[in-house]
């Protein structure tokens, strides 16, 4: 089930950014963004920190107040 939507603009999609976009979770408008340094196919998180997914056995962290590297977690 989808609670809430909100479309891309049209440069996002399919492309290959390193910019994460920041969302406010009542309104879900968008409110910033921030950069990061490497590839991904996704952002996720544990609770602690922001995680990248790239495909590989590596999710590479990012802290989630400043949204700066944390370093990688290996996966098994």
């Amino acid at each position: 089930m989808i609670y809430q939507a909100s479309n891309l603009h049209p440069d996002f999609v399919g492309a290959q950014f390193l910019l994460g976009l920041i969302y406010d979770l009542e309104t879900f408008e968008q409110v910033g963004e921030f950069n990061y340094s490497t590839e991904g196919w996704g952002i996720t998180h544990n609770g602690e920190r922001l995680m990248i997914g790239a495909g590989t056995k590596t999710l590479d962290c990012l802290d989630p107040e400043i949204f700066e590297e944390i370093g990688p977690v290996q996966v098994k």
